[in-house]
């Protein structure tokens, strides 16, 4: 495995160095291992790489992380490998995604650039480059805020009807497709979130813009001087300002990594350069939960044995508190 970015990831590897700490055993068929290194040196015009794992979490969206090295261990590239079908859908997305960004010059430098491609029997991968190493601040500040601005300003269409941007869109096709899979309390909680967010952006017009939508401080590196973001699997255009912003607190707070105050006082409306949408941030707050909880919620419906629900319940609880404020 290659080494962990936390602190407990690398006192782990290291007292499995040590012989104090078993994780789980993965065997590897070698035959297998070498194919797959072949369609990676394929890709990259390499003759000779190593590759370290880091496995990933259980769910319906699982992916493995590769780490590809040249023989003296410098990276040479991250791979990002599937086997489930929807994993596969979700790394076929990061592929598009980054190949629509990397036409924006103000973004050069803050993305992965995608090597390309490969297919592995029944695995589909992509090769992207490697980052800087230290990851990105755990708190929403300068950094967070001037990358955010970047991809506002690269990617922004002219103002529109909030029912007519791609989250509602999205919003309205998935609770159409899980409202009879769903349980009713979940029902009852969508009806009324959605019945409200149309009522309260009655006529309004926003600015859209490409957004992450898993812009969390793992997925990120900071140099220094720009945040360099990666995970774009799950990004999509026609989104509006505040999201990633709203994200990057949220679940935070919903993996237990911050107190809850951090979410509850966060509404978006002390960051200057979103200025034209801060009127209507506590509408865009409610639009994120819903948009990601029902993100979850097919998550949990399509692979209920895969995972836990501790996020979902707590993005659910979020939309009540917010409903009944």
């Amino acid at each position: 495995m290659y080494v962990p970015q936390r602190l407990i990831g690398r006192l782990l590897k290291w007292a499995g160095r040590q012989g104090l700490w078993r994780g789980a055993r993965v065997d590897l068929d070698r035959r297998e291992l070498a194919l797959l290194e072949d369609c990676i040196a394929a890709v990259l015009g390499e003759e000779d790489l190593r590759l370290a794992f880091s496995l990933g979490t259980p769910g319906a969206y699982r992916k493995h992380t590769l780490q590809v090295m040249a023989p003296d261990g410098s990276v040479l590239a991250y791979a990002k490998a599937a086997e489930a079908p929807r994993a596969q859908a979700a790394l076929r997305d990061e592929q598009r995604n980054l190949e629509v960004l990397a036409a924006a010059p103000a973004l050069k430098g803050t993305l992965p650039t995608l090597y390309g491609a490969f297919t592995c029997r029944d695995t589909f991968g992509i090769l992207l480059s490697p980052g800087p190493q230290p990851t990105g601040p755990s708190d929403f500040g300068p950094a967070q805020i001037a990358f955010l601005n970047r991809l506002y300003e690269a990617t922004r269409t002219p103002p529109r009807l909030f029912t007519q941007s791609v989250l509602w869109q999205c919003a309205q096709t998935d609770w159409a497709d899980l409202h009879e899979r769903l349980p009713a309390s979940w029902r009852t909680r969508y009806q009324h979130a959605l019945r409200w967010l149309e009522q309260y952006f009655a006529g309004v017009r926003l600015p859209l813009c490409y957004a992450h939508r898993d812009f969390a401080p793992w997925n990120t590196r900071f140099d220094g001087e720009k945040l360099f973001v990666f995970d774009w699997e799950a990004a999509r255009g026609g989104y509006p300002p505040l999201y990633d912003a709203f994200h990057f607190e949220a679940i935070q707070v919903a993996l237990g990594l911050k107190a809850d105050a951090h979410w509850a006082e966060f509404d978006g409306t002390d960051l200057a350069c979103w200025a034209d949408v801060q009127p209507w941030a506590a509408g865009l707050k409610l639009a994120y939960l819903v948009d990601m909880s029902l993100y979850y919620s097919r998550a949990r419906i399509e692979a209920p044995e895969d995972g836990d629900s501790s996020v979902w319940l707590w993005l659910g609880q979020q939309i009540d508190t917010l409903l009944h404020s």
